[in-house]
């Protein structure tokens, strides 16, 4: 096979991946070719994706909850939580790729900040680094985000526990003693029958496109070198 062979085959490769990124709603930034000593391509969009999914999600929460279908509520809610906490995990993980991607290696910055898996950590360090004149202490939409990735985190882990009826867990009480989180009265009830409830969904869609609107507007956009 010759050298233009391998190259046509690369770059038909490359065609292929690029089509089926698009087809799931991602978006192709970059692309480095055959010059490089290894083809590689930078696909973000994932935030998009899941935050319409989250949005979705409320919705059919809503809907069920219309119809009095509790078991279709929770499980909608959940979905729309989950997608909006991943929202804004991917665009995060999307950002940190796309400053690496441009600056043809991993800049120190990034490997301190992937130091730490916890989401809300990482955030706030790739604020004090892109835009340290931004103030997650009084930011309504971190405070939402905040809370956000705590319910998601009892969802997706569950935390069951034997607790007193009325009660929360921990992480959430101070959530909810702010307002943050919008929960019904829970006198009498459990946590979960007040959590897995469509407002909690809207809410949570509402909370992922406000932040990922408010990040859109304060981060600088990583630029080719």
């Amino acid at each position: 096979m010759t050298e233009s062979d391998d190259i046509s085959a690369l770059v038909k490769e490359i065609r292929d991946f690029v089509e089926a990124a698009k087809s799931r709603g991602a978006v192709v930034v970059a692309i480095r070719g055959p010059g490089e000593p290894q083809a590689s391509v930078l696909i973000t969009g994932y935030d998009k994706v899941l935050l319409a999914e989250a949005l979705s999600s409320a919705t059919r929460a809503e809907d069920a909850a219309r119809r009095g279908d509790s078991r279709a509520e929770a499980g909608a809610t959940a979905a729309a939580v989950l997608c909006a906490a991943a929202a804004c995990e991917a665009k995060l993980s999307e950002y940190l790729a796309h400053w690496e991607f441009v600056a043809h290696e991993t800049p120190s910055e990034i490997s301190r900040i992937r130091t730490n898996p916890d989401a809300r950590y990482q955030w706030k360090e790739l604020l004090a680094h892109r835009a340290p004149g931004y103030d997650c202490g009084t930011s309504k939409e971190f405070l939402a985000l905040e809370c956000l990735f705590r319910v998601r985190d009892h969802i997706a882990h569950r935390h069951a526990r034997t607790a007193t009826l009325g009660s929360f867990p921990d992480r959430l009480d101070a959530c909810i003693r702010q307002g943050v989180i919008p929960v019904r009265r829970s006198k009498g009830l459990d946590w979960t029958s007040v959590i897995f409830l469509n407002e909690i969904g809207r809410w949570a869609a509402n909370a992922a496109e406000a932040w990922l609107a408010e990040v859109s507007r304060i981060l600088p956009r990583p630029t080719m070198c």
